[in-house]
């Protein structure tokens, strides 16, 4: 498991963005997901399926 991350807001092209990142050093399965939410949205998440 990894510690929560505090977003970062950046402005491209008129869009607000928010982001975080990880460094991704080690192995993940096949098909496993990761995924992210929102503080104050528990209703939006932000998942990536592995393809490998």
């Amino acid at each position: 498991m990894t510690r929560w991350k505090s977003t970062e807001a950046k402005t491209a092209v008129g869009v607000k963005y928010e982001y975080a990142s990880w460094a991704m050093n080690r192995s993940f399965p096949n098909g496993c997901r990761l995924c992210v939410s929102f503080a104050g949205h528990a209703d939006r998440l932000a998942c990536w399926k592995i393809h490998g």
